[in-house]
């Protein structure tokens, strides 16, 4: 457990910086910065958006529990027993998910975003990162049930994630809640591996419907939020390139 959640994080962290180290290489090479206008800052604001990123995805992650509870397509236990052993791994998964936020947001609603598709209007570059990012995804989904409506979801938070990229002005929102949404997901959610007694975890009921699995149910709530965020900042996001900022 200790050993994946260091290894993770490190592989992803490295992938992270050669990445960066490549785009400067070659901005450095043709006179050019490729670095995204909006990106990651460690400072005050950037340390608020990370916090309020975990906050939000925290909420979200247990309403789409509350909401499979209610569809009869889950249930939830408490454990006691298991709060020490859930505390260290969701501190593990943290440490783990932070490379792969990093990664992850920094290549898709970074560069693929913000540098290769900048001169596009910006509701393009979003929705062309929302499927590559979704895409990629495969690999992973396709040993799990439901695996289309997963890679639906997928494409969704990154169409989401690429909205918000635009309107905080920075990618530490979207980082804080990546990390967040991922670890959250392995820890209530998922049977992992590691089988160890959890302190608490929501788990399919024997009579789960397919038309209310919880990728279905995901996909009504992404649905509905990524419609509103588009609503929302239509003026913007249909009439302005990714180079005017």
């Amino acid at each position: 457990m200790i050993i994946d959640g260091i290894f993770n994080a490190f592989i992803n962290g490295i992938l992270f910086v050669i990445v960066v180290l490549i785009v400067k290489a070659i901005g450095y090479n043709r006179k050019k910065n490729y670095i995204p206008p909006y990106w990651i800052s460690v400072d005050k604001r950037g340390i608020k958006f990370v916090l309020l990123g975990i906050v939000i995805a925290l909420f979200y992650k247990l309403l789409l529990g509350l909401i499979c509870i209610i569809t009869g397509s889950m249930i939830f236990t408490i454990d006691k027993s298991g709060i020490v052993a859930t505390i260290m791994f969701t501190l593990l998964s943290s440490l783990g998910f932070l490379g792969v936020a990093l990664f992850e947001e920094g290549i898709f609603r970074g560069y693929i975003m913000q540098v290769v598709l900048k001169k596009l209007p910006k509701l393009l570059p979003i929705i062309v990162q929302a499927v590559v990012f979704g895409s990629i995804h495969y690999y992973h989904y396709v040993v799990l049930s439901h695996t289309v409506l997963r890679i639906i979801d997928a494409m969704l938070i990154g169409l989401i994630f690429g909205i918000i990229v635009i309107k905080t002005k920075s990618l530490m929102f979207v980082i804080g809640a990546h990390l967040f949404y991922n670890t959250i997901e392995q820890i209530l959610f998922v049977d992992n591996s590691y089988k160890f007694t959890r302190f608490m975890f929501f788990q399919n009921s024997n009579s789960l419907s397919g038309l209310f699995s919880i990728e279905f149910v995901e996909l009504i709530m992404l649905s509905i939020i990524a419609i509103t965020i588009i609503f929302l900042f239509r003026n913007d996001l249909f009439r302005k390139s990714m180079s005017k900022g």
